[in-house]
């Protein structure tokens, strides 16, 4: 795009893959350089918009922080709104920092994984029975290639064109991919077709094992010295011979294209092509070297990095999906793989199904347990599938053997904490596996951490059996004053049993102050809480607010409200709950105390965001008369508390604290 005046709305967008040290002025350095200095007087009401797409595919991107900082420093960017795409893996974290400094904010988010209802909705918009198709998947143990959307869409194409779906992950990427391979678009192709689907499916599994095992991420189709670090020149696939059952054939230049013109494959740019989506990329790649019948030591040689100290070996994050598919498809010879590496194989454990490399696979994890425990912890919030038909026995018997939690080394904890992990995935409430993982969580001798994790896998397994044994567990820290790990117990067994199994009277008595530096299940709990409330529950909690606001030395060992952030966070979701109640006017007074209150205290009381105007200024009727009605039941509040006339008027004017983005737009 030309550079950037001002006066329209424009967007500027970045292929990382085109971003080097030699291309950054004229793509990106010459427009941030164009824009107005701070002490400048800028004209115009457009917005520019900067997006950096697939920046982890820039050669530049170690060193990206540096230069956007010195692009940015001193230029009016009120105008200019910043995004970046990128791998997880590949963020430079010091990119936030920068970001932060030179816009005043900086919001990380990771694209999270459709849930059910949003799955079974866009395939529903594709004119297939959403719940239908979800259920013949999760059938199939396959919900995780649900959860993203382009996975989904091969789901659905299998759906519509068999009217049934396979019953494992493996046969449904078989089918799903054999579907993509049909049909090359004849707007990527000139001319008749040439090859058969089997043909382009034996090219597509080059394309993806060349990629993949050479460390690329595209292939190149310009000019030669124009590719990018991480482009694949297409003439180098083109050569030698590939084989279906039908026979070998050559793979021409002419095959090539018409292989990266099925659906496959996308074309981020002109002269770029990818296949679609990563997890079809390590299919393929995997069903090319199974088909090619590598040996064990081609597969050790092609997947596995060895340590400095030559002990162990692992695979390489970019080849954990692939590994896993080479595992599933040829499971009686791949062993050797689930025991070299087996966290990484848990990653992507639900697509092999075989009892016996699952079996492997969790006696490997426990034997590294130390190590797993102390590694890279991303594994940790995977959805691991290890279930397999002596499961519970395993975990059992690592949990019943574990010393007394006082005599305990690190080796015996980490081994204690990824058993119980591993409990999550048994399938059945095994009586034995239950009892002993309630057993660890009753123990006051044993870490809080394995007391957490032990009372979330009990319940998930058997929520009726377990409840009892863990209120009484809540209980007994009812009666002592919590360290910081007991904080994260109490969030937990919080987090469980309430409102299914105690009433909002124990919810409450329940609840403690965590400390200020420590975030987690306690925080969390407090942050969902109010979405939890009925109608039913306002008042009690609103008299429970005010004693914690207004009486904390009442409370005793309870909760008090005081100005850490996760508390007045909390107290500013009750007064929106509150207010958003269908008889919010009932509870008006109670509010007006619980404000005049902090007033008092010389608190800051906020004014709840379902009383703010929206972003483009507007309110409705509804939350103008109720915010007229608060501030009639505020200044009668403060004449009952015989507060100063000039005091309390400078209080509600001044001290109800708004939202700076927002206060230009308050009436």
């Amino acid at each position: 795009m030309d550079r950037w005046d001002g006066e329209a709305d424009a967007c500027l967008w970045v292929s990382g893959a085109d971003l080097t040290e030699g291309s950054y002025d004229e793509e990106l350095g010459d427009h941030l350089a164009a824009l107005p200095l701070v002490e400048e007087s800028s004209v115009g009401t457009g917005v520019l918009t900067v997006v950096l797409d697939q920046a982890d595919e820039s050669a530049l991107l170690r060193h990206l922080p540096r230069k956007l900082a010195k692009s940015l420093r001193r230029r009016d960017i009120r105008r200019v709104r910043f995004m970046i795409a990128c791998r997880t893996a590949d963020y430079p974290v010091t990119m936030t920092s920068v970001l932060t400094e030179a816009f005043g904010a900086c919001h990380c988010v990771d694209l999270a994984p459709l849930s059910r209802a949003e799955a079974v909705r866009l395939a529903d918009s594709a004119g297939v029975s959403g719940e239908d198709l979800i259920a013949r998947v999760e059938q199939a143990s396959a919900a995780v290639l649900a959860s993203i959307p382009l996975t989904l869409e091969m789901l659905v194409r299998t759906f519509q064109a068999d009217g049934r779906l396979p019953g494992t992950p493996e046969a449904l990427f078989a089918r799903g991919v054999e579907l993509l391979a049909e049909d090359p678009d004849p707007a990527r192709v000139n001319g008749p077709i040439e090859t058969t689907g089997p043909q382009r499916l034996a090219v597509a599994g080059r394309i993806a094992a060349w990629t993949l095992l050479s460390g690329h991420r595209t292939v190149w189709r310009g000019r030669g010295l124009e590719g990018g670090h991480f482009d694949l020149p297409d003439g180098e696939l083109v050569s030698g011979k590939e084989s279906t059952t039908a026979g070998s054939f050559d793979v021409t230049a002419r095959v090539l294209k018409e292989t990266m013109a099925t659906a496959l494959f996308t074309v981020p740019d002109e002269n770029r092509v990818a296949v679609r989506h990563s997890s079809v990329a390590a299919y393929l790649a995997a069903r090319f070297l199974v088909n090619r019948c590598t040996t064990q030591q081609q597969l050790a040689n092609l997947l596995l990095v060895g340590s400095p100290d030559g002990e162990t070996a692992s695979i390489p994050a970019p080849l954990r999906e692939t590994a896993s598919w080479v595992v599933a498809m040829r499971p009686s010879s791949t062993r050797w793989l689930a025991a070299a590496d087996p966290e990484s194989l848990a990653v992507h454990s639900a697509l092999v199904r075989s009892d016996d490399v699952r079996r492997l696979t969790v006696e490997k994890l426990l034997d590294r347990a130390a190590r797993v425990e102390l590694g890279d912890m991303r594994w940790a919030l995977a959805k691991w599938d290890l279930q397999h038909p002596l499961l519970a026995e395993q975990v059992a018997e690592v949990l019943e053997s574990a010393p007394d939690a006082a005599t305990q080394d690190w080796e015996t904890t980490a081994r204690v904490r990824i058993a119980v992990r591993l409990a999550r995935d048994a399938s059945t409430a095994d009586p034995r596996l239950v009892t002993t993982l309630l057993a660890l969580t009753s123990n006051n001798a044993s870490h809080p951490t394995e007391r957490r994790l032990a009372a979330r896998a009990a319940f998930e397994l058997d929520p009726e059996r377990s409840a009892p044994a863990l209120i009484t567990v809540l209980d007994s820290l009812n009666s002592n004053s919590d360290g910081d790990h007991e904080h994260e117990l109490r969030g937990t067994l919080l987090s469980l049993l309430w409102p299914g199994h105690i009433d909002l009277t124990t919810m409450l008595t329940s609840l403690r102050n965590p400390p200020s530096y420590l975030y987690g299940m306690k925080a969390a709990f407090l942050r969902s809480l109010p979405d939890l409330l009925t109608d039913d529950h306002i008042p009690e909690v609103l008299a429970w607010a005010h004693r914690a606001a207004c009486q904390p030395e009442a409370v005793g060992a309870g909760f008090a409200f005081n100005d850490d952030v996760a508390e007045q966070s909390l107290l500013d979701s009750v007064f929106d709950r509150a207010l958003g109640a269908s008889d919010a006017e009932s509870n008006l007074e109670v509010l007006a105390q619980i404000v005049v209150c902090l007033f008092q205290q010389d608190r800051d009381a906020p004014l709840p965001s379902s009383l703010q105007p929206d972003e483009n200024g507007h309110e409705s009727l509804r939350a103008q008369n109720l915010r007229r009605l608060l501030a009639q039941a505020l200044v009668e509040e403060t004449a009952r508390t015989q507060m100063s006339g000039l005091n309390a008027s400078w209080k509600i004017l001044h001290d109800w604290k708004i939202d700076y983005s927002r206060r230009w737009m308050a009436p």
